[in-house]
């Protein structure tokens, strides 16, 4: 079962290298804190976000050869969670959870350090670490703060 879920931009950016932080962040945890691939899990609103990023970028004419590379990465690693049947699905549960930060001005920050309101995805991805009580593997926002009262757990890979 499931302890872990990972972030869109963590999922990623593990999809990307195996020199990321959060590479590091996982073969820490598996060497000294008994994780093990069944421990982590992805949601479905991840899958739903990355495919239509690359939707979005075919349709503006932006893929090249490097994101071309980057989405069959990001295919294989999203086909290795679910053979194991840890993608985690939009459920009852998980909308529930989303209806009670739906109407919350929930904030990211940017790589640029401009905020932004986040989307459905990123709000269905959250109410799934919620629902779930799974710890969320992201970046740690303003917005997690805000959830923090509905019982979002976050860890951030991203840090030493």
């Amino acid at each position: 079962m499931a302890r872990f879920l990972l972030g869109t931009q963590t999922f990623v950016d593990l999809a990307k290298t195996d020199e990321s932080e959060p590479r590091k962040w996982l073969d820490n945890a598996y060497d000294t804190r008994g994780v093990i691939d069944t421990d982590i899990a992805i949601s479905s609103a991840t899958s739903l976000s990355v495919h239509r990023h690359f939707l979005d970028l075919q349709a503006r004419g932006k893929m090249d050869a490097r994101l071309l590379t980057l989405q069959m990465r990001c295919a294989r690693y999203e086909q290795a969670f679910r053979e194991r049947g840890n993608i985690l699905p939009i459920d009852d549960d998980v909308v529930l959870a989303w209806k009670q930060n739906v109407r919350l001005d929930l904030r990211y920050v940017g790589p640029d350090g401009k905020p932004y309101t986040i989307g459905l995805e990123e709000q269905l991805l959250i109410a799934t670490a919620i629902a779930r009580r799974l710890t969320l593997l992201n970046r740690r926002q303003p917005a997690h703060q805000d959830l923090a009262f509905l019982g979002l757990l976050v860890e951030d890979p991203y840090e030493p």
